[in-house]
Parts: structure tokens; sequence; C-alpha cells
């Protein structure tokens, strides 16, 4: 088992998502949002990966 990249990503924005609605008082970043933000994030960490190895 190694390391999990796309749950740490997953983990990592959902924290973000809370905080920031939570500051602002209000829903202004939203689930479809975090959706796209963490596909590039794990397509580039993909590619990056391929790049390197494991």
């Amino acid at each position: 088992m190694g390391f999990d990249i796309k749950g740490t990503v997953e983990q990592g924005l959902d924290k973000a998502k809370e905080v920031i609605n939570d500051t602002a008082g209000k829903e202004v970043v939203t689930d479809e949002q975090i959706a796209k933000v963490e596909e590039v994030v794990t397509d580039n960490v993909s590619k990056l990966t391929e790049k390197f190895g494991k």
C-alpha cells in the first residue's frame, strides 16, 4: 500500500472549502468547483507520477 494522493487531495480541498465557506458565512465554494479542481490536480499528479516513476 502506498501514499493515497487522491485521498489526500480530496481531504485538503474539502477542508479548504469548509474554511472558506465558514469564513464567508455562506457557500461561495461549491462541490462542483471542488470536483473540477480535484480533477485537474489528480490529473497533473498522475502525469508527474508517469514521468518520474513511482
